[in-house]
């Protein structure tokens, strides 16, 4: 009832309320108000509709076999269900993994001890695909999943910059990165910083205290989770301001220090 009498309710209430400023938009269906709006009541309706997508999903008679398209295309690929039910070694992922027994996420996963039975409160789907619109899962492109998450992160442990976090807050989808990443450390020069301060979570990563982050990883997300609509609507405009800071009209300076730093170097070399 948590995503539903609170966020899907919140979300659409915020659209009630916002549609009103966008004469042209009153009265259109929620598609297109998420491809025709833009700032908070687009950031609104795409969440709306992500939840609504969601819940379609939901039956109060459950069928534990696939029927019309979804069915055909089983059939079509593997030759029946069964066949499909065994075609990967678990339940964790969507499509056949390369070099499966050595992947650094699926070992992870297996020490957590996931196992996504139906009482299990947290689940794990890994989509290891470029997703292009054609994966077969989601035939969504990466943006159009993007703006549909309620938070993405980013732990690195080595990124000379790292512009995965930042497209996520280019989109308002708060981030969690680390200031091991060249965006973490600008986004957050003290080398921390939490969530509700920029739209981005910093975390302090070194080469020993691996356990430490992985805690506050699971914190942030946490503390998100427990969130208002009205909170976490301030935190995503925070995340779109701030990407607006990274716009190449203020960026390009630095490319021309390097560039002259660089012609410095090879003059001086020449000479």
């Amino acid at each position: 009832m948590l995503h539903y009498g609170k966020h899907l309710k919140g979300y659409i209430d915020n659209v009630n309320r916002l549609i009103k400023e966008i004469s042209n938009l009153e009265g259109k269906d929620l598609e297109t108000i998420v491809k025709q709006s833009e700032g908070s009541l687009y950031n609104n309706a795409a969440q709306a509709w992500n939840h609504i997508f969601y819940f379609d999903a939901f039956s109060p008679h459950a069928q534990h076999l696939p029927s019309g398209n979804l069915e055909k295309q089983i059939n079509k690929q593997w030759g029946n269900f069964e066949n499909f039910k065994t075609a990967l070694p678990d339940p964790f992922i969507t499509h056949a993994l390369y070099n499966y027994n050595e992947d650094r996420v699926m070992s992870q996963i297996h020490n957590g001890g996931f196992s996504n039975r139906p009482e299990d409160k947290v689940k794990i789907i890994f989509i290891p695909s470029y997703l292009k619109g054609d994966d077969g899962i989601l035939n969504l492109s990466y943006y159009d999943v993007l703006i549909g998450l309620d938070a993405t992160a980013f732990p690195s442990y080595y990124e000379p910059w790292g512009y995965t976090p930042l497209e996520s807050i280019a989109f308002g989808v708060p981030t969690v990165t680390t200031d091991l990443s060249g965006f973490g450390l600008w986004s957050c020069p003290s080398g921390a910083c939490p969530v509700n301060e920029k739209g981005v979570a910093v975390l302090h990563r070194t080469d020993s205290n691996y356990d430490e982050v992985a805690s506050q990883l699971v914190e942030t997300i946490r503390d998100l989770s427990g969130k208002t609509v009205t909170e976490i609507e301030n935190i995503r405009k925070l995340a779109m301001k701030t990407s607006k800071q990274a716009l190449w009209k203020y960026f390009i300076s630095y490319y021309e220090q390097a560039y002259n730093w660089a012609l410095k170097s090879v003059n001086k070399t020449d000479n």
